[in-house]
């Protein structure tokens, strides 16, 4: 079929969906549109084919579809044009029409719907480009305010002018800002006409001063143009006090500029793409939504973020500009749908005592109780995004309870409202944190966009709610939640003024007269919690207030505020004091006087606190956390390193981090920001809640995070993890993130789902690649096991209850003094008293069972060397093994001869060492069924090829208690024939076949007993039996000793080749006896074919 052919019916087009694969779901039925094609096109996917007679119809169809009933996706035939929907993403309509039908781009992407649908949806993502250019333009308007304000408040300023702007162009596209006569005015005509008659800045602040008068009819007036202004308050609009007298550079050329590049886009909201013109229709790659506009500013947020915002500021004060890394910069919107989902609909079904499988079977099944309860919940429900940023994940949280809400409502069969529901969604049920100002500034605009979206053009527009309370400025890691206070010295807020404001809003009161009067007499009494409550009560009117009534309420609310802080802060930073002094809480001042006396020379000042802008939790959101905390905590915390951490924060900033959060840091470790807001998040969900953030994935396995994923999984009950194949690019080439979605509920164990997505984020929703994971299992390894095969979690299973090699060894790192030579240098050094000269050992220098190629020397302090304290120099004078660092198998030999391990080489001295001996040890380390275990658990720490062997890592992985004794006597066999080999052959570059069969064949034995040692009872094999009183005593210690010795004397000379005659018969005859029978031939090929064994090796 001819693409333009689906432009005649709409049964062309369902012809032709059905032949790109997509199937009809005939049992999907809609009461109120007949006639309606339901395909299934995809997981979770289902499209409603339909056709409108009228274009007032097309709007309709459309939120019936995507909106009241929850579909995903309508196409809307009419006339000669299909619009395609969908109730996601950045592009949500697709056109075709008789004017483009001739578009190769349109029929390209028809052609390969069957493929992938969503991909007719894909555009050219222009928020980069719109973002780097309208950055120059904010930064020539900060450069261009010559008032004496500090610049990050110019910064703040020209940010702010441009949201109005940017606003008002989406205002005049819902036809909400319009002539007075009611015809409709554009965004480029309305600023056009600002910047050609008369002071452009004087009829920009006659504007925005309108938009925030409080009358029904407000006129801007000119020349002989009268615009109506409709009141919409919401803060947008509010004048601040830097804004008074406001001294504007910018010539009329200037904004002239500016405009040309604002007007050379189309925008528009997208729910009213049925109405774009043709013109506008051709040109996609010039369309700015809301949501798109939403990249924008999350790629500036993201920004000011890894750059720091008073730098920024300065770049743009100066004039500054910096090519940026190219990449994502924002969230996509298949993450925050995805986590937003996997909360909210989760703790909906608990609250029902989740006798429904799934969401799905809810809406299809529920019985009007349970919508009803379910919308008291939605009502009710508190969402909370600690690090808010541009307010990504509120807006998608925001969607989520719309689309319940409407689809529940439609249910019990009433219209709903979008507009209010959205108004109460924002102001009941969101709520955000974020350190940057112009974050929360940028937050609280899309969600107003949001809300206008859905006004309709019959009704008078209301005032947009106040939320600034809802989303606040602060420091969402530092602040009080419930930690015990004392010395809390309260400052009273009522003044004389406040009294006054007070009187006059209860008078003028006709709906909260009761409530005003309660919070007046909370703040006449010295409580903190009246004074909290009280603080509570006033917000609660203050949102939907407007006009006088709301900027006193506000001048109420401050000064509560900032009396509450004042006493907090001072009450929260002797905690904190106390902390970093060590101060313990029932002990006297007389037991711990020292630290007192520590306190007043170490402790943190109350400037250099409250620079620090904490949040008091406890405070700004009372209500909430006085029940137990938010039912959702949800987000994408700062992926800051801990590198950054050290150059971006403040040393106070620091060193209350760390006395706060002292249960997450490892000792010794330097911990990542995210890991403060993990342990953030789980103190402000309410039990029971749902808390999901998206992280590096180094959170699954790397060392230093192991308290954090302790503290996950003592807290929290896992229930998902989410890691992506590296290949996904989410945030660009160095980030590989990974998602989490827990409850607040604990459990001594339970399983989790691990999933692995690959290819693409496309396969979010799909649950291929994912296996069930118990907690124990996670918390023996020290790790979250992600991507196994569940045939290896049942060998991790079976290994979990034998000892970890932790308890039975320490394992140490060499040294990294800088006091080593080269081997050229060794001739010219001069003798001294002070050190010893030792033969150095790095990591290039250790091979499975041998040493080779020594190259540097390390000059050992002999005041090092003795000390009563036995120290790590002492310990490389001891026998010990010594355990390369990057390596694809584990290779690991024995020292005998007061070699230094190097830093980058580990080491395991004899004092370090118990219940087994360092030989029988090295068998097992060398071993096939070693490596591949920490292959399958620690992969994910690999460095380019080889695998990274750190202590922490090798400490978990098991080791079974008792080890055969004459496993000694095989590792003296491997050790001398790998050492003979090289020293003799491998070195040269020559070739022994007869020693390398040998090797080969004991390595291989040596491998066999070690699986059976570990998978005895699955197995059911006799080698170790076998075996034991066939290896006889190699004397390698005495030989290595003479092997490494240098300038032999010509006994010692005779006494070694001696010990190598004679060890190579003894092996020579067990290598015969062992390898001639069949009993021990049978039992090797019986271990090499088991199941297990084949998985382990990944055969």
């Amino acid at each position: 079929m001819e693409m333009r052919e689906l432009l005649e019916s709409k049964e062309n087009l369902v012809s032709f969906l059905k032949s790109q694969g997509f199937k009809e779901e005939s049992s999907y039925k809609d009461r109120e549109y007949k006639g309606v094609v339901f395909l299934k096109i995809g997981e979770k996917k289902l499209l409603a084919v339909c056709e409108a007679f009228s274009e007032e119809k097309i709007k309709e169809i459309k939120n019936h579809f995507l909106i009241d009933r929850g579909l995903t996706h309508v196409a809307i035939f009419f006339r000669d044009k299909i619009i395609f929907y969908r109730n996601y993403g950045d592009r949500r309509y697709f056109i075709y029409s008789k004017r483009t039908a001739d578009n190769i781009s349109k029929i390209n992407k028809l052609k390969k719907i069957g493929e992938n649908f969503d991909a007719i949806f894909q555009t050219k993502d222009i928020s980069g480009t719109f973002y780097e250019q309208f950055k120059l333009k904010r930064d020539l308007l900060v450069r261009s305010i010559k008032n004496d304000i500090e610049p990050v408040k110019k910064y703040l300023i020209a940010q702010k002018i441009f949201d109005r702007i940017f606003f008002i162009y989406f205002l005049c596209h819902k036809k909400i800002v319009r002539f007075d006569d009611g015809r409709e005015l554009s965004g480029k005509v309305f600023f056009d006409i600002l910047i050609e008659n008369g002071d452009f800045i004087e009829n920009l602040r006659k504007a925005f001063t309108l938009f925030n008068t409080p009358h029904k009819n407000n006129i801007l007036k000119i020349d002989n143009y009268k615009i109506r202004i409709p009141y919409l308050n919401g803060e947008l609009f509010r004048e601040a006090e830097e804004e008074n007298n406001l001294k504007i550079s910018l010539k009329k050329n200037d904004w002239q500029r500016i405009f040309e590049f604002l007007n050379s886009y189309h925008w528009i909201i997208e729910s009213e793409v049925e109405e774009l013109t043709e013109e506008i229709e051709e040109e996609e790659a010039k369309i700015l939504t809301p949501e798109i506009l939403g990249h924008v500013y999350e790629r500036s947020v993201v920004e000011w973020e890894l750059k720091g915002f008073k730098k920024e500021v300065e770049e743009a004060t100066k004039g500054v500009s910096e090519r940026k890394k190219k990449g994502v910069y924002y969230t996509p919107e298949e993450i925050t749908d995805y986590i937003c989902k996997n909360t909210i609909y989760p703790y909906l079904l608990d609250n029902l005592g989740n006798k429904y499988k799934d969401i799905n079977e809810f809406l299809e099944k529920a019985s009007v109780s349970d919508i009803k309860k379910t919308l008291k919940v939605l009502d009710e429900i508190k969402v909370l995004d600690p690090a808010c940023g541009s307010g990504a994940f509120l807006l998608k949280a925001g969607e989520v309870l719309f689309y319940l809400k409407t689809a529940l409502l439609t249910k019990l069969s009433k219209k709903p409202n979008y507009y209010e529901i959205k108004h109460s969604i924002i102001t009941e049920n969101l709520y955000g944190v974020d350190i940057l100002e112009g974050a929360i500034e940028i937050a609280k605009l899309r969600l107003w966009l949001w809300l206008v979206s859905s006004y309709k053009e019959e009704k008078q527009i209301q005032a947009l709610p106040n939320i600034e309370y809802n989303l606040v400025v602060g420091n969402s890691l530092i602040g009080w939640i419930n930690e015990k206070l004392t010395q809390i010295s309260l400052t009273n807020p009522t003044t004389p003024e406040i009294k006054g404001i007070f009187k006059g809003l209860i008078a003028n009161s006709i709906y909260e007269k009761k409530e005003l009067q309660k919070a007046k007499e909370l703040l006449e009494k010295t409580n903190l919690e009246g004074y909290i409550e009280a603080y509570y009560v006033l917000y609660t009117i203050y949102k939907k207030a407007h006009g006088e009534r709301a900027i006193h309420l506000k001048e109420i609310l401050q000064t509560i505020r900032d009396a509450i802080y004042k006493s907090i802060n001072s009450a929260f930073l002797d905690y904190v004091n106390k902390k970093i002094a060590g101060i313990e809480e029932g002990k006297s001042h007389r037991e711990q006087a020292k630290k007192y006396k520590k306190l007043k020379r170490i402790g943190i000042s109350i400037e250099d606190f409250e620079a620090l802008n904490p949040l008091h939790w406890r405070v700004d959101f009372g209500h909430i956390i006085k029940k137990g905390g938010f039912d959702i905590v949800i987000g994408n915390p700062p992926y800051v390193s801990s590198d950054t951490i050290s150059k971006r924060m403040l040393p106070s900033e620091t060193l209350i981090l760390k006395k706060l959060y002292t249960d997450i840091i490892k000792t010794g470790s330097k911990p990542d920001y995210y890991f403060y807001f993990i342990k953030r998040g789980i103190n402000i969900t309410k039990e029971y809640g749902y808390f999901s953030y998206i992280l590096p994935n180094r959170i699954i396995s790397n060392d230093y995070a192991h308290f954090v994923r302790e503290c996950l999984l003592a807290k929290t009950r896992l229930i998902e993890l989410i890691d992506f194949e590296q290949n996904i690019k989410i945030f660009g080439a160095d980030n590989h993130p990974c998602i989490f979605i827990s409850s607040r509920d604990t459990k001594d164990d339970y399983e989790f789902l691990s999933r692995f997505v690959t290819s693409s984020l496309e396969n979010l929703l799909r649950i291929e690649h994912s296996i069930s994971i118990k907690k124990t299992l996670c918390l023996r390894f020290g790790l979250f096991l992600n991507n196994i095969e569940p045939a290896k979690i049942e060998i991790l299973r079976s290994l979990m209850i034998m000892e970890e090699l932790g308890n039975v060894c320490k394992i140490r790192e060499g040294l990294r003094d800088e006091k080593c030579i080269g081997k050229e240098k060794i001739n010219n050094l001069k003798v001294s008293n002070k050190f010893v000269v030792l033969k150095e050992v790095r990591g290039k220098n250790i091979g499975r069972f041998s040493l080779k190629d020594f190259n540097s020397f390390f000059l050992m302090p002999k005041n090092k060397i003795k000390t009563e304290k036995i120290n790590n120099y002492q310990r490389q004078l001891k026998k010990k093994l010594l355990i390369k660092e990057l390596s694809k198998m584990l290779e690991t030999t024995y020292d005998n001869n007061n070699h230094v391990a190097y830093g980058g080489v580990y080491f395991i001295s004899q004092d370090g060492i118990n219940k087994i001996r360092l030989k029988q040890l090295l068998l097992i380390l060398n071993s096939s069924l070693f490596s591949n275990i920490y292959k399958m658990l620690f992969s994910a720490g690999s460095w380019h090829k080889s695998l990274k062997f750190r202590s922490t890592y090798l400490g978990k992985l098991p080791i079974p208690l008792p080890i055969p004794q004459y496993f000694i006597k095989l590792s003296d066999v491997l050790l001398f024939l790998n050492q003979y080999n090289y020293d003799n052959f491998k070195s040269k570059n020559q070739e022994n076949k007869e020693l390398e069969e040998k090797i080969s064949f004991f390595g291989e034995l040596a491998n066999c007993l070690v699986y059976e040692l570990y998978l005895k009872k699955k197995l059911r094999t006799n080698l170790i039996k076998l075996v034991e009183n066939k290896l006889k005593d190699v004397d390698y210690d005495n030989w290595i000793k003479l092997e490494f010795k240098d300038d032999l004397t010509p006994a010692e000379k005779k006494n070694k080749e001696e010990i190598e005659k004679k060890s190579l018969g003894i092996i020579d005859k067990m290598f015969n006896k062992l390898k001639n029978s069949k009993e021990i031939e049978n039992e090797i090929k019986k271990i090499k074919n088991h199941e297990w064994v084949r998985i382990i090796e990944g055969r």
